[in-house]
């Protein structure tokens, strides 16, 4: 375990979060009860494997490295760029669909399985693991930076995301900022508790 020391900031209390960098990833901690401005504390940088639900490190490190090689795939985003104004008709589910949103789907589908199994080929797991592990993140907060990958088994989710890719410029979508995304895929499995 890494203990990592930390300084209390002016005008923040006890039970306020901070936020303190590390291993070139942003981590929130909350400030001890007793700890006044100026007062140094520890924070223990929990084991991946203790972090997120009872997260594996094995599980937290494939989930990681899937997800950024979907973020920083310029296959994947070329694919949705080129393809998305397909999507502009698109209001919801219960419109009749178009035989070319399911043809695209499937399409989107066998590009990001191929980075997902180039990725997972690095970690030695399975992309049924993943799967099971996704399942158990949806719908606790994850599904902002998740959208991408669980639009492989949840067809209405990629055209409403393609739908709304559609709205921006192109200018837009090939600027889009990452770091956020990116910065949420790095924290899972890491989690800093004060010691």
């Amino acid at each position: 375990m890494t203990t990592l020391a930390v300084v209390c900031p002016d005008g923040v209390a006890a039970g306020e979060i901070l936020n303190i960098e590390h291993d070139n990833a942003t981590l929130e901690v909350a400030v001890p009860e007793g700890c006044a401005p100026g007062d140094m504390f520890h924070v223990e940088l929990a084991a991946a494997a203790a972090a997120f639900d009872g997260l594996s490190a094995e599980h937290a490190d494939a989930l990681r490295n899937v997800l950024l090689a979907i973020e920083d795939s310029a296959e994947i985003d070329e694919f949705c760029n080129t393809n998305c104004y397909a999507f502009n008709e698109y209001v919801d589910e219960e419109r009749e669909q178009r035989l070319e949103w399911t043809v695209i789907h499937q399409q989107y589908c066998k590009l990001t399985e191929g980075v997902i199994e180039a990725a997972l080929a690095q970690t030695g797991a399975t992309s049924a693991d993943l799967f099971a592990v996704l399942r158990d993140y949806r719908g606790r907060g994850a599904d902002a930076f998740l959208r991408r990958f669980i639009a492989l088994e949840d067809y209405e989710m990629y055209c409403e995301f393609m739908a709304e890719w559609s709205t921006l410029t192109d200018w837009q979508r090939r600027n889009v900022d990452k770091s956020m995304a990116r910065r949420a895929i790095e924290m899972i499995g890491r989690q800093i508790q004060p010691i």
